[in-house]
């Protein structure tokens, strides 16, 4: 068996080291990312829809969005070599918005914003952990009302959803940050993302709800968050709307957010079998059903 090591230097380096090497992969290649959610989504970039290629994640970053999703008492799984090398794999969708991809979520609106700025404070923090990092972001800026209240242009799979919101989450898997899961209804291998639209809020209604909402219980807040599924949503604003695929920050006025069935061969260690993964995903990540 060959195999080479790379350490990746800076944003993006990861991405071209391994694009180096799947575009003349003329034989299975497995890449294995020891890192973050950051280094998993340059790898899903740099391979996404190529064949014979394959991704084994190992839960070694800040933030390790997608593994969660199989639960704490799995993790171990992820980190043995052992496992990663000698398992199956699964498909998994990837989200493409533009020339970016994700295996995870896409964010527009506040809730982008203050998990940008959630990880600088938390990067640049001995004190704080990163889900209290994200909530002292989200607490900064409600001194900045008007970005509960974005005016959008939204067409999901044809529909017309335009309105004036705080947020909006296009979910691959249910969920982000270093504990929140408000995505519950996601599945990574479905060939649909799940979408959560937050209305204009004020500050103090935002600080009532965000607990039920980050930890999956939008049902019981109807009147503030709508849920919806679908392949393709294109969104745009008349000001620059702050986004995040996978954790990765961009800026623009308009985007395009679309659903890639099967882009990516994911290996799914100790054969966890993700059709029996719930669609439901409970608190602290042993799939338990949240109850609404």
């Amino acid at each position: 068996m060959r195999y080479e090591v790379h350490v990746s230097r800076w944003e993006r380096d990861a991405f071209s080291i391994i694009r180096e090497h799947a575009v003349n992969a003329e034989e299975l290649l497995r890449v294995h990312v020891m890192g973050g959610s950051g280094t998993l989504s340059e790898a899903v970039s740099a391979i996404v829809n190529l064949p014979n290629i394959q991704i084994a994640a190992y839960p070694f970053g800040n933030e390790n969005t997608t593994i969660r999703y199989f639960g704490t008492d799995k993790m171990h799984l992820f980190t043995s070599i052992r496992s990663q090398v000698l398992s199956s794999t699964t498909p998994f969708d990837a989200i493409r918005c533009g020339h970016r991809y994700g295996i995870s979520h896409g964010i527009v609106g506040f809730e982008a914003t203050a998990g940008r700025e959630g990880m600088v404070i938390y990067e640049n923090s001995s004190l704080l952990s990163q889900d209290a990092a994200h909530f002292l972001a989200a607490a900064k800026k409600l001194f900045r009302k008007q970005i509960f209240a974005q005016e959008y242009k939204i067409n999901l799979d044809g529909n017309q959803l335009d309105g004036t919101y705080a947020s909006v989450l296009i979910a691959n898997g249910p969920c982000y940050a270093k504990n929140m899961t408000p995505a519950v209804d996601a599945h990574p291998n479905d060939g649909l993302f799940d979408v959560y639209i937050m209305k204009r809020i004020s500050r103090l209604t935002f600080l009532s709800i965000a607990r039920k909402y980050l930890s999956g219980n939008y049902k019981k807040i109807p009147e503030i968050i709508s849920h919806h599924r679908g392949t393709k949503i294109s969104i745009s604003s008349d000001s620059i709307m702050t986004m995040i695929v996978d954790d990765k920050p961009f800026y623009e006025k308009e985007a395009e957010f679309e659903i890639l069935p099967y882009a990516v061969d994911f290996v799914c260690p100790g054969g966890i079998d993700v059709a029996k993964l719930p669609r439901i995903f409970g608190k602290a990540g042993q799939g338990a059903v949240l109850n609404d």
